[in-house]
């Protein structure tokens, strides 16, 4: 009597084996696949003090030939990056924005040429500080040195990284509750977590403030920076227990 079958025999077998593990595997995947599940999102929005200022100062000037206009420019500019350094120290930083000379022209009547009665130079300079109590004085300074236009003034957050977890946190937990809310409307119950996805809402949206130019700045320009709201957003799917009951025989 052969106790053993044939290598050929023996191999058939263990495949057969084989197979019947990987597809009880596919099999349990596609049950846990299949099983309901209840989808929500949940937000969070954190309000911190504003720690950053962002300004931009401009320079413009009018001649009569645009080498004159860009001159003038020019000696203003320079005036005007003296007095920013002195005023912010080594708090801020100073960084040079757009520069155009442009023709002016007159008005045309009917259809004549418009005639050209002056040039435009216009030169503008970023500032970045971290003393928000001093961004009135330096809006005084810098009108006093020579610039007429005030074209933005935001405050943000150097580092949103800390507020920034603080609001994920508090999504997850508005769409946790979500999802529990739902469940226990429906009667049904929560077990594990399928999936959680981070929606990306950007980084801390900075407080844009309107400024208008005075010719005669106050004393002190009054300023007030105001809360940055940092946001986050999240996707929660979670799976549900398998509400059909069991089969009778």
């Amino acid at each position: 009597m052969r106790l053993f079958g044939s290598g050929r025999a023996i191999g058939a077998a263990v495949f057969f084996a084989l197979s019947i593990v990987a597809l009880t595997g596919r099999s349990s995947a596609a049950e846990r696949l299949a099983l309901p599940v209840i989808e929500v999102s949940g937000e969070g929005r954190i309000e911190v003090p504003a720690d950053l200022a962002l300004l931009d100062f401009a320079v413009v000037t009018r001649a009569g030939s645009a080498e004159a206009a860009a001159q003038e420019n020019s000696a203003r500019m320079e005036r005007l990056a003296a007095s920013l350094r002195k005023s912010l120290g080594s708090d801020g930083t100073l960084r040079t924005g757009a520069y155009s000379v442009r023709p002016l022209y007159a008005a045309s009547r009917d259809q004549e040429t418009p005639q050209i009665t002056g040039y435009e130079a216009a030169n503008s300079m970023q500032v970045t500080m971290k003393a928000i109590n001093r961004v009135g004085p330096t809006i005084d300074a810098a009108i006093a040195a020579g610039a007429n236009r005030v074209q933005r003034l935001a405050f943000t957050l150097s580092d949103d990284r800390e507020p920034r977890r603080r609001a994920l946190a508090s999504a997850a937990l508005e769409a946790r509750e979500k999802a529990h809310t739902l469940a226990d409307a429906l009667g049904v119950q929560l077990t594990a977590v399928r999936s959680v996805v981070e929606q990306d809402l950007g980084g801390a949206r900075p407080l844009e403030r309107q400024v208008s130019f005075q010719a005669q700045p106050a004393a002190v320009t009054p300023v007030e920076a105001g809360l940055v709201e940092v946001r986050a957003r999240v996707v929660l799917t979670m799976e549900l227990t398998n509400t059909t009951p069991p089969a009778t025989r």
